[in-house]
Parts: C-alpha cells; sequence; structure tokens
C-alpha cells in the first residue's frame, strides 16, 4: 500500500481497518457491527475468582500483622499492654460509679429493685426523675378508709411522661 492508503477488509463478526499515513507507522481498529450482543459474562466465575484473590490478601495480611506485632520493641508491646488495660480500667470504673449511684438514687426514691434496668440515666437529676416516675407509675395504691384502692390520678399522664423519659418527646 502506499502512503496516506486506507485498507478494508471485511469478516463475519467485525471489520479491521488498517492505515498507514504519511509518517509511515501503521493504525490498526477493529470496529464491530451495531447490533451485535456484547459477550456474556460469567458473574459467579468472576465472583469465585475475586474471592479467592481476597482469601489470598487476608493471609498475607495476617502475616503482616504477625510481622510487624514480632518487630516491636518488648517496651513497645508493654506500653500497648498498659494503654489497654488502663482503658479496661476506666470503663469498669465508669460502669460501676453509675451502679452505685443508681443504687443511691433508687433507695433514696424508694425504688423496687426489680426495677432497676429501667434507670438508665446519666446524671444524677436524670435518675432522680425516673426514679419519680417509676414510683408514681408501678406504686401499688393505698388502701383508704372504705378498703377500696385510693384513686390514682391520669395514669395515662403518668405513663406517657414515663416513655418521655426513656424515648424524649416527639416535636
Amino acid at each position: 500500500m502506499a502512503d496516506g492508503q486506507t485498507q478494508a477488509s471485511e469478516t463475519t463478526q467485525a471489520t479491521t481497518i488498517t492505515a498507514i499515513p504519511q509518517g509511515g507507522t501503521t493504525t490498526v481498529a477493529t470496529v464491530k457491527p451495531q447490533g451485535e450482543p456484547e459477550p456474556q459474562v460469567d458473574w459467579k466465575a468472576e465472583a469465585r475468582k475475586w474471592e479467592a484473590r481476597a482469601k489470598e490478601n487476608k493471609a498475607k495480611a495476617d502475616a503482616y500483622d504477625e510481622a510487624q506485632e514480632a518487630a516491636k520493641s518488648d517496651l513497645q508491646k508493654a506500653q500497648d499492654k498498659i494503654a489497654r488495660l488502663e482503658k479496661e480500667r476506666d470503663e469498669r470504673k465508669k460502669a460501676d460509679q453509675h451502679a452505685a449511684l443508681v443504687k443511691k438514687v433508687a433507695e433514696a426514691n424508694k425504688v423496687d429493685a426489680s426495677y432497676l434496668p429501667l434507670l438508665t440515666g446519666e446524671t444524677e437529676a436524670e435518675l432522680t426523675e425516673q426514679a419519680k416516675l417509676i414510683g408514681r407509675r408501678f406504686a401499688e395504691p393505698v388502701a383508704s378508709e372504705g378498703g377500696k384502692p385510693a384513686d390514682v390520678s391520669d395514669k395515662d399522664a403518668d405513663m406517657r411522661e414515663f416513655a418521655k423519659s426513656f424515648f424524649g418527646s416527639r416535636k
């Protein structure tokens, strides 16, 4: 072919165009006819392939982590352990303080021990408010002189207040 010529050859699946511009380099392009369906991809096979690669990478990542841990000095390991233990200690201390506060508020407001899990507030004020609501809602009515239980006024309002203290009020 001479410079600047283009040749086209047709096959049953695609058209190949070969062009030789004046610069002397050969350019080949393949054009698919319109309407030809794309080849189907076996997604299950692809998923299995990527899953296998992920498992290989997990093993390598674990080996890397082990190598990093082994490379740490004894001082670094001790410092990491101290930090972890201090964090656990602080979490336990906070939980113990909260439990003691719940017990104190429950005793002050005469809340039965079976209702202690309902006291979920963080501060003493929140716990006291919840304890008062529990006391109003779950207190047994005192019998009046006539032998009938005393009327408990507007139990639904107390229940609404009780629910609001746990779930917050909707606006």
